[in-house]
């Protein structure tokens, strides 16, 4: 059954998989776990009862958007038991640089749950069909050799930056093209006797 994890029928009502005991994902959060009691004589099954396993730790997943993160976080009621929840919080769309584990964090201080991880979900991929282009791999190499592109192409795509920002990141990214330019021109200086 290869990864599969939920129990299953397995083709008959006899054959059985027993799936994984305990939760190996968030997106196993709402699964019902189980085992099999079974019992037979010498003519085959007579009896077949699913024994649900108990969760001693709820895993939740709490899917949001950047406005509200917070509003959702706060919303979030763990069930009541002996652990804390572990809870994964799946942004879509984040605004780059934004420091949202940190922020969980905070928002579950003090709660019967723990913020173990937070996903950042794009809407929107960098594929063949946004470029423009009828041949995406010839545009590829075009873009790729061209870095200032490939910069404000990424830079367009960020839903969340305000014109403020994109504004520093150009700058500072003419800046980090300045350096490497004189970096490889020393190189280069220096590849020929020291002189430039």
């Amino acid at each position: 059954m290869g990864h599969l994890h939920r129990p299953q029928k397995a083709g008959f009502e006899h054959i059985r998989y027993s799936g994984s005991p305990i939760a190996l994902s968030f997106s196993e959060a709402s699964d019902s776990k189980e085992v099999r009691l079974i019992d037979f004589d010498a003519q085959g099954v007579t009896l077949q009862q699913s024994l649900p396993i108990p969760a001693f730790r709820q895993l939740a997943q709490i899917t949001t958007r950047p406005d509200k993160f917070s509003e959702d976080l706060a919303r979030f009621t763990p069930n009541p038991g002996a652990l804390s929840a572990w809870v994964e919080v799946v942004v879509e769309d984040p605004v780059t640089g934004e420091n949202l584990f940190e922020l969980a964090q905070k928002q579950a201080a003090g709660r019967n749950f723990e913020v173990v991880r937070v996903v950042a979900k794009r809407s929107r991929e960098l594929t063949g069909a946004t470029l423009g282009e009828a041949d995406p791999v010839n545009n590829l190499d075009e873009i790729l050799s061209n870095p200032r592109q490939v910069f404000e192409m990424r830079l367009e795509r960020e839903p969340g930056l305000q014109d403020e920002d994109k504004k520093a990141l150009r700058l500072a990214f003419t800046e980090l093209c300045e350096i490497q330019a004189h970096k490889a021109a020393e190189l280069g200086g220096a590849r020929m006797g020291g002189r430039p």
